[in-house]
């Protein structure tokens, strides 16, 4: 059984599968993706034991004592009548889109996907497809189990929910169901594995009969890739599956969320735009909008206003995000400016690990520091900025506020490790916003952190520098936002300027002596009448 701990060789796949449908070639050319749980669980949908454990801990007033069954479809059986509205309870607590599904569908979107096979009874996934404006085409298991049910009457792209939805009238959940329905589902396992490359995430083949009609196919001839959940091995009758077919690998080292941002970074087709260019993404849907061209009075409320403060919007967010990320020798030269004083404060970004530098995940990094490779491997990470600029500090630092999501939430602890054993002494301070795309929250939150947080530790505003190099652009546009008149440092790393260069990592010194991190004041004649003339206008 062949194994991979990278995405660089799925990704190729798919970029050379995808070109070849994109030239008509008549060969198989798409990608399926079989999803479970294990897809869901980050955003709050229990796994086949979780839903045991809380069926166990809600209803165990419906068994006798020592009748409580142990397994997922006994306690499902059990339930009886309670059975749907269980599920419909549990998937409709959670009304947030993990990393993982947003990913999903940005690559059903940009066609590297073109199928989704999915146990799960949740919506994420066509949430997910909403949320980049993409409409696949949705198959639940009545219509599976049709007789006039063909695959080749499939519109792509689709999703397929093999178990049935949340809000259906069939729900695959005990043996019983299983032994009725359950072969409904052969002909789009069967033909999808005729056309496509399988991709697994977040199904362990443990908790339900779906992976006998899987066990059928025997050879994968388009290949198939199974995700485990970080280093777990997989069941016996996946790893007799695998170890039968030269097509199959097993892919280990990632939950579901890193996986599918690690592929899709390697696609380029993550973040999405909505993430990017909020405003831009908002425009694109009010275009959708057509009113009536004699329906005046609608026109003016519906679109005018409306177009009018998106478009402003989105100049002030790209000018800003320019002047940031852009020449600052178009301002007054860069030649002239000289790296930032070292403080005892710092304020940066958080950003989703990507997994560059041969580190899979914020814990494997972050448990590697005492290894000799450690500062060279780092710094080729997306994380690489952060450290950097922590390092450079680290004689004064005391105090670090990190500016995180929640898509981050879970990478914060590993950040705020590697921060203490970089700058020894240094106290982490995870400051929350609610709304990544929202660069005046993000203003407000920097500002808490001058007027605020900062005091409590007897910091004043120029015993602090904010560093603008990381993040969304509207991280970085509220940061601006919030030094912009209050006379505050900021610092960036120099655009162009690789940390590491073959294989070498520049030390310390050099990131002064080369001035590769960059730092001045917003009360600076230049920036403050560049900043003001272009981003506020």
């Amino acid at each position: 059984m062949r194994e991979l701990r990278e995405t660089g060789q799925i990704a190729q796949l798919l970029k050379q599968r995808r070109e070849r449908r994109k030239r008509g070639k008549k060969m198989p050319c798409g990608c399926a993706l079989l999803v479970g749980a294990g897809c869901s669980v980050s955003a709050g949908i229990p796994t086949a034991q979780g839903f045991i454990d809380r069926i166990k801990t809600e209803y165990f007033d419906k068994w006798e004592d020592g009748d409580s069954p142990d397994d997922y479809s006994g306690c499902m059986t059990a339930l009886g009548e309670y059975r749907r509205h269980f599920i419909q309870e549990i998937v409709e607590e959670s009304k947030v889109l993990n990393p993982a599904h947003v990913a999903i569908g940005q690559l059903l979107k940009e066609r590297f996907v073109d199928r989704i096979l999915t146990t799960n009874f949740d919506p994420l996934i066509v949430r997910a497809c909403a949320f980049v404006r993409e409409e696949p085409a949705v198959y639940d298991l009545p219509t599976l189990a049709h007789r006039e049910f063909k695959p080749d009457r499939i519109a792509l792209p689709a999703v397929f929910y093999l178990h049935g939805q949340h809000s259906g009238v069939i729900h695959l959940n005990t043996d019983a169901d299983f032994e009725r329905y359950g072969e409904a589902v052969w002909p789009v396992i069967e033909s999808t594995n005729d056309d496509c490359t399988w991709i697994v995430v977040g199904y362990s083949g443990e908790n339900d009969p779906t992976i006998s009609q899987f066990e059928k196919l025997e050879k994968f001839e388009q290949r198939l890739y199974w995700v485990t959940w970080n280093d777990e091995k997989p069941c016996a009758r996946v790893t007799k599956m695998l170890e039968s077919s030269k097509n199959a690998y097993l892919v280990r080292g990632y939950d579901a969320d890193r996986f599918f941002v690690s592929l899709a970074r390697e696609l380029d087709c993550f973040p999405p735009q909505l993430l990017l260019e909020p405003f831009t993404h908002l425009s694109k849907l009010v275009d959708l909008v057509r009113v009536p061209t004699d329906w005046r009075e609608a026109k003016e409320g519906l679109l005018q206003e409306t177009a009018r403060q998106l478009a402003k919007a989105t100049a002030r967010i790209r000018k800003i995000k320019r002047l940031v990320e852009g020449p600052w020798t178009e301002l007054a030269g860069e030649e002239s400016l000289d790296p930032p004083e070292v403080k005892p404060g710092l304020i940066a970004s958080l950003s989703l690990f990507s997994g560059r530098g041969g580190y899979l995940s914020a814990e494997a990094m972050a448990g590697s520091f005492e290894q000799p490779d450690f500062r060279g491997r780092a710094l080729q990470t997306n994380w690489g900025p952060l450290l950097a600029a922590v390092e450079y500090h680290a004689a004064q630092l005391r105090h670090c506020w990190l500016v995180c999501t929640q898509q981050v939430a879970g990478d914060y602890q590993h950040a705020a490790s590697l921060i203490a054993k970089s700058a020894p002494g240094a106290e982490c301070h995870a400051v929350f916003v609610d709304d990544q795309n929202s660069i005046f929250l993000v203003q407000r939150a920097i500002n808490e952190v001058y007027d605020t947080l900062a005091r409590e530790h007897r910091l004043g505003p120029n015993d602090i520098v904010a560093d603008i190099t990381s993040g969304l652009s509207s991280m970085t546009g509220g940061m601006v936002l919030a030094t912009l008149d209050a006379d505050r440092a900021i610092q960036y790393l120099r655009q162009g300027e690789a940390l590491v260069k073959g294989g070498v990592a520049v030390t310390r010194d050099e990131i002064r002596e080369r001035r590769l991190l960059i730092g001045i004041r917003t009360s600076s004649s230049f920036v403050r009448d560049a900043v003001v003339r272009e981003a506020m206008a």
